[in-house]
């Protein structure tokens, strides 16, 4: 769970850059959307972890790049690369329209690895388990799917 907060919060850091990237309307439509149901989610994951006195965060403060013991922490799957988010940054235009919308496809992509992975530890009491979160779990495929289906070409 904690993985999916660091991975929705990459999805809110792309949508920030949306405003001074790009002057395309329904890329810009597209980001709020993004921005504003990943915020509530990341929201959702942390009162639901904060509930079972789970920790909410991987990283150590101010070490975002590392694990609680000091080792580099792998990317969640599907998530940008460091050399990948740069790339969107430098962008501009129709070329950050481009970066960002295959990002945010790949981003999606390894949530849905993510979802999966939720579900199929759920046995274990780590998962999917309590109503509430599973049926957002369930959601969230044909949610984003749309999302990113619609705006593909633009």
């Amino acid at each position: 769970m904690q993985g999916m907060i660091m991975h929705h919060q990459q999805a809110v850091e792309m949508t920030a850059l949306i405003p001074s990237h790009t002057e395309n309307k329904n890329l810009r439509s597209l980001g709020a959307r993004i921005s504003s149901s990943q915020s509530d989610e990341i929201r959702f994951m942390q009162r639901w972890l904060a509930a079972r006195g789970e920790p909410i965060s991987m990283a150590m403060p101010g070490m975002p790049d590392m694990d609680k013991s000091g080792h580099s922490m792998a990317l969640m799957p599907g998530m940008l690369t460091p050399e990948q988010m740069d790339a969107l940054r430098k962008s501009k235009g129709p070329e950050f329209d481009h970066l960002f919308l295959t990002g945010m496809i790949q981003h999606h992509n390894g949530a849905l690895i993510m979802v999966k992975d939720l579900f199929r530890h759920r046995r274990r009491g780590t998962g999917c388990r309590p109503l509430q979160l599973r049926h957002r779990c369930r959601q969230y495929p044909a949610r984003r799917n749309q999302n990113y289906a619609d705006h593909v070409g633009e």
